[in-house]
């Protein structure tokens, strides 16, 4: 592995899921220090939830945003699906190389949301969600997952939180994170990066 650039993630939906269970990225999670992850199976004219699952998937993932068609769909102003990409692709490049290309993954737990503080050491309390696409044979599927995905990764004294609203719509999410407990000073404060103009609250939503 020691002599490998980079590998190429096909389509994460490939699997059978049944309705609840997740897919975790192990290989990234091991790996992701030593080489780089890219590549999906999503496409620009795919339906708009299908695309964003697996392109949030894997931009929380780490993975360099890319598309696979043999024929490309130009991007269009206003469609949710080139919106969503040109925003991800935005956030990787503008702000993201640090934590998303040069950081360690770090331990994130996401819980529906209840209205109270998750308390773990970086956790995230958001609304459930509900994508269904067509697998493999034209199947129809069904993800069952949180509405914003979510991974923290780790660049020297920082750590950075990746978030992907995956719906749509607005969501407001409860973020909490233990200073001692990530072993960062307890005067740190959270920033927004991306988008520009993004304000975080005082209790972390």
């Amino acid at each position: 592995i020691d002599l490998l650039d980079g590998f190429l993630t096909l389509d994460l939906t490939r699997s059978s899921l049944q309705a609840g269970e997740q897919v975790f990225p192990l290989f990234s999670v091991v790996y992701h220090p030593y080489a780089l992850n890219f590549g999906s199976d999503a496409q620009l004219d795919m339906d708009p939830d299908a695309f964003a699952l697996q392109m949030g998937t894997l931009f929380c993932w780490g993975s360099v945003p890319l598309l696979s068609a043999q024929v490309a769909v130009p991007p269009l102003a206003g469609d949710r699906n080139s919106e969503f990409l040109r925003e991800v692709v935005q956030a990787y490049y503008c702000v993201g190389l640090p934590f998303l290309q040069e950081g360690q993954w770090e331990r994130l737990t996401v819980v529906p949301d209840s209205g109270s503080r998750p308390r773990r050491r970086i956790s995230l309390a958001t609304a459930a969600h509900t994508v269904t696409y067509r697998g493999q044979n034209r199947t129809s599927r069904t993800w069952q997952g949180p509405a914003v995905l979510a991974s923290a990764w780790r660049n020297g004294a920082a750590v950075g939180v990746v978030l992907a609203n995956i719906t749509g719509a607005t969501q407001n999410v409860l973020l909490a994170m233990d200073p001692g407990a990530i072993g960062v000073p307890a005067e740190s404060r959270l920033t927004a990066l991306w988008p520009e103009g993004l304000t975080v609250a005082a209790d972390g939503t």
